[in-house]
């Protein structure tokens, strides 16, 4: 199997309902969003986004995953996902150190849980794209900064409080 690995810092919601993923329950492909704040109309940092390859901003980040151990979880399957929740706290003994991509600074995060985006074909499965091409799957690996002590503080707070590993599979 084949993957490719993507970072990035964003807040995604995960549909739902169907195959194909939109942010319109009257379209019966995605959740009431009348209940999102309202950053999340603005289109500026919410998914599904088509990322353009292009030559890197910043240099490669290297991943370690020696942090990461066992843990009790709970696996929900919720229609077009699966979902891994460790109750918030996650799996992470220690928080990974982990350097922002726009600033360079270091930034200590815990992993909290892992959704899956699942297609019903190869093609059409996850929620990013890349050059306009989706994968059959992509597995976010939701981080948050070790600084609000829980996964539930960080998603009050908005944004870049949460770090996001993208994994996509074809």
């Amino acid at each position: 199997m084949e993957f490719q690995f993507w970072f990035a810092n964003l807040v995604f919601f995960v549909s739902s309902a169907s195959a194909q993923f939109c942010y319109s329950d009257a379209d019966g492909c995605g959740p009431d969003t009348s209940a999102w704040p309202s950053r999340c109309h603005t289109g500026t940092r919410q998914s599904p986004i088509d990322l353009p390859f292009a030559p890197p901003l910043s240099p490669p980040i290297k991943l370690s995953l020696d942090n990461y151990r066992g843990s009790s979880f709970r696996i929900q399957n919720l229609g077009q996902t699966i979902s891994i929740d460790f109750g918030g706290v996650g799996p992470s003994s220690e928080p990974h150190s982990l350097p922002d991509p726009t600033t360079g600074q270091i930034r200590q995060i815990y992993f909290c849980f892992c959704p899956f985006s699942l297609g019903q074909t190869d093609l059409g499965g996850s929620e990013h794209c890349i050059n306009g091409k989706c994968a059959a799957m992509e597995l976010h690996l939701v981080h948050f900064l070790a600084s609000y002590g829980s996964q539930a503080s960080a998603v009050i707070v908005g944004i870049h409080s949460l770090a996001v590993i993208g994994v996509l599979s074809r």
